[in-house]
């Protein structure tokens, strides 16, 4: 996915190294995506490192439990429903 004018604007499949989604016990899907935004292109299946981007999963994982924590997250300051 990407996002223009961030530095996600060149990143597509070839760089994805990790695709997770997740819905957590809420009414939302999460998903996380995760790679090189600098043209690298991704590991072959064998070599892949989801270890590198363990950022990646605690990250969303923060963004999960607010969302399952709050009344109506999408009034929370800095989220976009």
């Amino acid at each position: 996915m990407r996002f223009p004018k961030t530095a996600a604007e060149r990143f597509d499949a070839g760089q994805r190294q990790v695709l997770a989604l997740s819905q957590a016990r809420t009414p939302y899907v999460f998903f996380r995506v995760s790679g090189w935004a600098d043209g690298r292109r991704t590991l072959k299946e064998d070599h892949r490192q989801e270890d590198m981007f363990e950022f990646a999963r605690q990250i969303t994982t923060e963004v999960v439990d607010r969302f399952m924590t709050a009344d109506d997250p999408c009034r929370t300051r800095s989220v976009r429903c």
